[in-house]
């Protein structure tokens, strides 16, 4: 009776795809509100912005509320995840964080819906437990799955890209590379791993199919026109795609994001990931080693997987931003590496001769299943775990800027330009606040790139209390041996005529137990005749904002 329903229900591919679905969309849900904090900081940037399309209009949002005043943002006003902010308009009807936490769960949801849909139509075995073991291979990756932000979509875009690709629907590949373009700024991923596959195709049969290349590219460029953005759209994202790679290898040390960072210790704690990738590298190396690697389909498909995971693997190294395409990627690459090695003759008469040594092979099976079945629980609980606590500890609670939020609109006029000491203060100011400009968010780079004696001054004074204008290790001696009455003043000077800046907002937040992030600014600035403390909260002591006396 039991088998049958499970067999009826394994049979009915749209009930399957809706529980897996329902099932992802519940883990989610439970991770999402064991808190009402958003997790990292961009989020509340990306709600607030989608709010404004709504309310303003795309072309009001768009020329008036950029992301810093002093940044490429604002010669070149552009909404880097525009169709994003389109996607997430409906979550906006009511509390916003509230929202910002549907289109998580969502979209999450729907990487694993098409995570399995693609095992399926590759005939994939077992493809229910592949696509748990997506959820229990990585706690990072589960981590970056509740982050509300556009690269999600770019994970289930590139999942399917993955599918289309093999399959060769260039119409299909063509509308989704439009929707990528539209949506985030990495569309050179759909040309890259593309390029991969015609690659491989040409290497086993000595066909270029140029199909693969033309249509994508051909989506990727009407997507980036038709955007409301065009043309300034193309710098932007060139920007952002070259540039923080560029002063990155550069040396130039930026502050960019910990995302932008190789990944380091995180990687010893993905052991079934590791594991799941070294034995389908080994399989296939014992196949290359053997000379048994064919030039059918499915050899075809795996060394495909297997050199997309290890592009996605060398980014990763390179940046941490790029695990989670890794991980999907890498999974794949086992899933196909188990359906070649049970579909191939020599594994399987290595497997058979196995079996005859293993009499018990019945009382193995099932106790192989056992130890795997509490290995994936105890896998998927331990991340579930892990992005609870990382949602409830968050440096960002979702109320921390909510009082300087509520103070500058009702103390500062519209338009008025605030100086946030650090560029992560952006977005939850923005949330709170969105009538100011503020100095610089989201991407430093774009400051630097706008003015790097300006991004001296900024990164300098907050970080070492010292006007110079120049990296910190260039600065003259002196800088760092000026009376603090001296440095108020050149900064009193700096705020007035060439950030024309009234207001300062710092949150002082601990880096450990003995510093905390602006300790010297700080000190500059309070108990001074130039400055005043305006604002202080009450439950975030470190949350101040001051302003400039008259003269």
């Amino acid at each position: 009776m039991i088998k049958n329903i499970f067999s009826n229900i394994a049979n009915n591919q749209k009930l399957c795809l809706f529980l897996i679905f329902a099932l992802f969309f519940s883990i989610f849900s439970l991770i999402q509100f064991s808190s009402f904090n958003l997790a990292g900081i961009d989020p509340y940037y990306h709600i607030k912005y989608a709010e404004l399309y709504r309310t303003l209009g795309i072309k009001e949002t768009l020329n008036n509320f950029n992301v810093g005043k002093y940044t490429i943002l604002n010669q070149y006003p552009t909404d880097l995840s525009f169709f994003y902010h389109i996607l997430l308009i409906p979550f906006t009807f009511g509390n916003l964080i509230i929202g910002s936490k549907f289109s998580a769960i969502l979209f999450a949801s729907l990487i694993f819906t098409a995570f399995y849909w693609v095992l399926k139509k590759f005939e994939i075995k077992y493809s229910f437990f592949w696509t748990l073991l997506l959820f229990a291979a990585s706690s990072a990756f589960i981590f970056r799955l509740i982050l509300p932000r556009a690269f999600v979509l770019s994970i289930l875009l590139l999942i399917l890209d993955f599918y289309l690709i093999i399959k060769k629907k260039y119409i299909w590949l063509f509308v989704l590379s439009i929707f990528y373009a539209l949506t985030y700024t990495a569309s050179p991923l759909i040309l890259v791993i593309g390029f991969i596959y015609v690659f491989i195709e040409y290497f086993q049969t000595k066909k270029f199919d140029w199909k693969l290349l033309i249509y994508p590219a051909a989506g990727i460029l009407i997507g980036l026109i038709i955007r409301p953005d065009f043309p300034q759209n193309f710098y932007i994202i060139f920007a952002q795609n070259f540039y923080v790679l560029f002063y990155k290898l550069k040396g130039v040390r930026l502050n960019i994001g910990a995302e932008l960072y190789p990944i380091s210790a995180s990687l010893k704690t993905n052991f079934i990931l590791l594991l799941l990738f070294d034995l389908g590298l080994a399989f296939l190396f014992v196949d290359f080693i053997g000379q048994r690697i064919k030039k059918d389909g499915l050899s075809l498909i795996r060394l495909y997987a297997f050199l997309l995971a290890i592009f996605f693997g060398f980014l990763t190294f390179i940046s941490h931003r790029f695990f989670e395409y890794w991980t999907p990627f890498t999974l794949l690459f086992a899933a196909f590496s188990f359906k070649y090695i049970s579909e191939n003759k020599y594994w399987r008469s290595l497997t058979a001769e196995f079996l005859k040594i293993a009499r018990v092979w019945p009382r193995l099976k099932l106790f192989i299943f056992f130890i795997f079945c509490l290995m994936l629980i105890y896998s998927g609980y331990i991340n579930a775990s892990g992005a609870i606590t990382s949602l409830k500890e968050t440096d960002f609670p979702f109320d921390k800027y909510q009082g300087a939020g509520e103070w500058l609109k009702k103390n500062t006029s519209p338009g008025s330009i605030v100086f946030n000491a650090s560029w992560d203060n952006f977005p939850q100011l923005f949330f709170y606040a969105h009538q100011n400009y503020y100095l610089v968010g989201m991407d430093p780079t774009f400051m630097y790139l706008y003015d790097q004696k300006l991004y001296w001054f900024w990164r300098n004074i907050t970080e070492q209390g010292i006007i110079c204008s120049q990296p910190g290790n260039e600065c003259r001696a002196s800088a760092y041996s000026e009376k603090l009455s001296q440095r108020r003043e050149a900064l009193y000077k700096l705020l007035k005529n060439q950030f024309q800046s009234e207001y300062i907002f710092i949150d002082n937040r601990k880096f450990d137990e003995q510093s905390r992030q602006h300790q010297i600014f700080k000190k500059i600035i309070e108990d001074s005749s130039l400055f005043e403390k305006t604002y202080q909260d009450e439950k975030y002591l470190e949350v101040m904002i001051f302003q400039l006396k008259d003269k």
